[in-house]
């Protein structure tokens, strides 16, 4: 995600000890079984140095022979995150959610967690699952995407245009334009320190020993209306995300992001603009990153078109919180112009 700390570091001792004296409860279904409008389904992708195949999982909707929407979740989250915005698409798209590497039930290595790798990721999981519904691998695909989905599909849509027919970014701007709206908003670095801060040794165990009731409080300070978080919702998170362990693939993302800086900021330097159509959608109320910066995102992308809309009524999750908007300005944006 999101991206600033979950919660304030400076009630971490607390946390932990209410976590410590807390019952323990039960948690909701397993990834590959939350029951949906969609099956689940399992694709097998091309690992990192010894980490061999990657089996990752995903929920499918809508006709095979449709134009094709792949899904990308951010931090903490996962397909399933998706559950709003899938069956407002799949009348008329086939729709492609995974769940990234280290979340949900996809496999979770010690590797690849590089945002270049992970986009590489997705470029296979897009050849793949054309094949897997009997299309051509080349078949090109509308990419949506939130938060660290948004952050390697930036990545995607710069290093394999040839793959997509659209980007949609959410709550995340093309990476350069980031770069240089750190360095120049003092208010939007201070924010920013959560990205450093969940990088560090322990974050994991932290987040892992967390009460039901502190984990639904942490996603709904997300959202303007808390209440489309419901408890059902909670317990497919804690189920998916259980323990020390359960978090420590996500936070890896943190990890080399930080490890990184210095080569992710000399690719940037050289790589070209984006050249696909481009959609950022963004919450005015985001709590992470201030929506001011969106417009900059469209200097990045030629010849475009690149469009920009923020939602007043919209936190972190706009998807979450105004999903029903959030899928009738894309399809305004992807329609025949």
């Amino acid at each position: 995600m999101s991206h600033a700390p979950l919660i304030s570091f400076a009630s971490v001792v607390l946390a932990v000890t209410l976590a410590s004296c807390a019952a323990h409860q039960p948690v909701g279904p397993a990834p590959a079984a939350v029951p949906g409008p969609w099956t689940h389904e399992f694709v097998e992708l091309a690992g990192w140095g010894d980490d061999g195949p990657l089996r990752m999982h995903y929920l499918a909707a809508g006709p095979k022979d449709a134009p094709r929407v792949v899904l990308l979740h951010g931090f903490p989250d996962m397909a399933y995150g998706w559950r709003d915005v899938i069956p407002l698409l799949a009348d008329d798209h086939r729709v492609l959610a995974p769940d990234l590497r280290g979340y949900g039930a996809t496999d979770r290595p010690e590797g690849g967690y590089g945002v270049r790798e992970l986009a590489d990721d997705i470029v296979s999981f897009i050849a793949a699952t054309n094949g897997s519904d009997g299309l051509p691998a080349d078949t090109r695909v509308h990419l949506v995407t939130h938060d660290w989905g948004s952050a390697t599909g930036w990545f995607v849509a710069m290093q394999h245009p040839e793959a997509l027919l659209s980007f949609t970014a959410t709550s995340v701007p093309h990476p350069a334009a980031w770069v240089r709206f750190l360095k120049e908003d003092d208010a939007q670095r201070k924010r920013a320190t959560y990205q450093k801060q969940l990088s560090q040794p322990g974050v994991a165990g932290f987040l892992g020993s967390l009460t039901r009731r502190q984990v639904g409080k942490l996603y709904r300070s997300d959202l303007v209306d808390p209440a489309v978080f419901t408890e059902e919702h909670l317990a497919v998170y804690r189920a998916a995300m259980q323990g020390a362990e359960g978090w420590r693939a996500p936070l890896r993302y943190y990890q080399r992001a930080q490890a990184d800086q210095a080569e992710t900021a000399a690719f940037l330097s050289t790589a070209p603009p984006v050249s696909v159509p481009v959609l950022l959608m963004w919450g005015e109320q985001d709590g992470y990153l201030y929506s001011r910066q969106a417009p900059m995102t469209c200097e990045y992308v030629t010849p475009g078109p690149c469009e920009v809309e923020v939602f007043d009524d919209a936190g972190h999750f706009v998807q979450w919180d105004v999903p029903a908007r959030y899928v009738a300005r894309w399809r305004e944006f992807t329609a025949p112009r």
